[in-house]
């Protein structure tokens, strides 16, 4: 593979490395696996090609193929004034290297064969599902949903599209986030919306996260996708188009607390090869939730380092914007971080990845919570993680009262999964108090025991308690084929009083073989019929 070859030859550079190290750890951390490698990485950059080539075909169908550097950091995009699509990124390396401008455009040709202008269901989700072993993204947690189930939950739960806001804390390759828009859209239109408002709306009320470098991409794309026709009216759009998708840690468990107060810690591994030493850069928490504000701090920080300004040049600039001495210190000392960084060439990818890291608290902060919190969260299992997920996960389980003492028997270490903490977790940063949660989960959620305290319903977190009803359940048990691996069930939840039950007195209980897992959800409801269970 000729990408194969250029990596070699681009894995000397340091700052090039330093992105391959980030990629890694991104993987790693969220997975809780130590399993990425350099091939895992050369094929994520060859679908990194792929769906940014698709992106621009899409977008500027008329225009030649640009310089392959453009088409990865996403310049025509911002000319156009469409923001948050494509951006330099891990996997911009590749338009770095000699022959690499000319692959990239060469595989961009390729594409550009195909048509992308009547896009009904999230096409990313079934490159990456081709292209990654099965059994790979089956040990690192990934089932996705296909879009007949997405399309389904999204009808059922979204009750008001053109009011609602509406977050995928694990969004993946966008599949909810496309049928959450295309659900808006079709309101919007029936209603006589006008096309800038509808967009305006989509960027407003509709939000994703994932820790995934790939599926951030690729759900980027999928959300321009959704919203195509809509992008390609300039004279009734809006000025700026910014998508509002993000790479970052939805659980949050890279916010530390420090001497009273909430950083966001950003770790930069060390580097064998130079002797660069590994650092942290922190960001106060008070900061990571203006998003303006955080941005025009980040963009004056990495400018100054570009340009070797002493620490105390930042520190004259920032006293002008701040009076807070907390804010002052911490973002002193990163600074001096980020010069060091700058004279070991390694400070390029540091604006990206902050900006990104912040978002996770920008949402989860009051103004910004979801009215509907939907998604399919990572079913990674105790068992698959490293020591130290583990042993982070059982103190989580221990500190949200998910598991009570189970955090500590064996039973837990091989049958307990995240996805039920990840659970509690996104209804409590992320939903609102009279907010609503659907998530794709494990059927044994349903019925297993080690799951007994999650179907509870009680939990603790940071202190305070939070109770969560289940409203409805959907179960997709052995007798449905074509679905996933392994059986599923859909949970739709709210917050509750004391007094209510936690669980639903019946499940729906749904049963049928579908033709193929990618069905309609036309056909997907004339197939399959429901039963109630109690």
């Amino acid at each position: 593979m000729q990408i194969e070859f250029l990596w070699k030859q681009a894995k000397r550079k340091s700052d090039i490395r330093l992105k391959y190290d980030l990629w890694k750890k991104s993987v790693d951390i969220v997975y809780g696996t130590e399993g990425a490698d350099e091939f895992l990485f050369i094929e994520h950059t060859y679908l990194t090609i792929i769906s940014k080539a698709i992106a621009y075909i899409s977008l500027f169908d008329t225009l030649p193929i640009p310089k392959g550097q453009e088409l990865l950091n996403g310049k025509p995009f911002k000319d156009s004034s469409v923001f948050g699509v494509v951006e330099d990124d891990f996997f911009s390396w590749i338009a770095f290297c000699n022959e690499g401008n000319d692959l990239i455009r060469q595989i961009a040709s390729h594409i550009k064969r195909f048509d992308f202008s009547t896009i009904e269901a999230d096409i990313l989700k079934g490159l990456y599902e081709g292209l990654i072993r099965q059994e790979q993204r089956h040990k690192l947690g990934e089932y996705y949903t296909p879009d007949w189930l997405a399309e389904k939950i999204c009808r059922e739960i979204i009750k008001k599209p053109l009011e609602y806001r509406i977050i995928d804390p694990s969004c993946g390759s966008g599949t909810f986030l496309f049928h959450s828009i295309k659900l808006l859209i079709e309101t919007a239109k029936k209603q006589g919306v006008s096309n800038k408002k509808i967009i305006n709306l989509i960027c407003e009320k509709i939000a994703g996260i994932d820790i995934h470098p790939v599926a951030v991409i690729f759900s980027r794309i999928t959300y321009l996708l959704a919203m195509l026709e809509e992008i390609k009216i300039k004279k009734d759009r809006p000025d700026d188009v910014i998508v509002p998708i993000y790479l970052g840690d939805s659980l949050q468990w890279s916010k530390d607390e420090v001497l009273g107060q909430y950083n966001l810690r950003i770790e930069v591994p060390e580097d064998k090869n130079t002797g660069a030493k590994r650092r942290e850069l922190l960001f106060p928490q008070s900061i990571c939730q203006k998003t303006g504000e955080f941005d025009k701090v980040v963009t004056k920080m990495i400018k100054f380092a570009e340009l070797h300004k002493e620490q105390s040049v930042f520190e004259a600039w920032f006293k002008k914007q701040s009076t807070d001495e907390c804010e002052y210190k911490t973002l002193s000392n990163t600074y001096q971080n980020l010069l060091e960084l700058q004279k070991e060439d390694r400070n390029h990818i540091w604006g990206y990845v902050a900006r990104n890291l912040t978002r996770p608290i920008w949402l989860s902060s009051e103004k910004q919570k979801a009215d509907v919190v939907i998604g399919n969260p990572p079913w990674l299992k105790f068992n698959s993680m490293n020591k130290k997920m583990q042993k982070k996960f059982k103190s989580e389980c221990r500190n949200t009262l998910l598991l009570g003492k189970k955090a500590n028997s064996s039973k837990f270490q091989t049958s307990q999964d995240i996805s039920t903490y990840f659970f509690i977790m996104s209804a409590h940063l992320y939903m609102r108090e009279k907010g609503t949660l659907a998530f794709v989960l494990p059927y044994g959620v349903i019925n297993g025991k080690h799951h007994s305290k999650f179907r509870d319903g009680h939990f603790q977190i940071a202190g305070n308690y939070m109770d969560i009803k289940i409203k409805k359940a959907w179960a997709f048990d052995s007798r449905v084929k074509h679905l996933f691996k392994i059986p599923s069930c859909v949970l739709f939840s709210e917050r509750r009083r004391e007094t209510e039950k936690a669980i639903p007195e019946k499940i729906i209980t749904f049963i049928g073989v579908l033709p193929q897992k990618n069905a309609s959800l036309k056909e997907a409801d004339k197939i399959l019929s429901s039963e109630n269970k109690i």
